[in-house]
């Protein structure tokens, strides 16, 4: 099984994003054998958070960010993004955090970290 942490990659959101995507992320690697994502939720913080990160320390974002819930199928993920209002989040970087259960008896329970989305609010 490997890391739930995936390598760094870049999604861009720029002007007039509204429910732009969807950006899929697919779990199968990170997952046990023959287990499937019951669940998820997925929430956005400002700037580089990793899982030794407090999250109750840092800036919430997913209201603005994610304000449409994600959809799974059995390993993949589907999230939309939008552009945020709010001045501090423009312009700035963003992680996505995904808090999942398990399809199995005991409804395991992980996260995963996505760095980064890029907010460019274009002149």
């Amino acid at each position: 099984m490997s890391s739930m942490l995936f390598e760094s990659g870049v999604i861009e959101i720029g002007n007039n994003a509204d429910d732009w995507g969807p950006f899929t992320f697919d779990f199968d690697d990170g997952l046990p054998s023959g287990i499937s994502i019951a669940s998820v939720d997925v929430k956005s913080y400002l700037g580089r958070v990793t899982p030794s990160d407090k999250l109750a320390d840092e800036t919430e974002t997913t209201s603005e960010l994610v304000p449409t819930a994600a959809t799974v199928s059995a390993t993949i993920v589907s999230v939309f993004l939008t552009l945020p209002t709010t001045t501090t989040y423009l312009d700035a970087s963003h992680t996505l955090v995904f808090e999942f259960v398990t399809d199995n008896a005991q409804a395991g329970t992980h996260s995963a970290y996505f760095y980064r989305v890029k907010v460019v609010r274009e002149a």
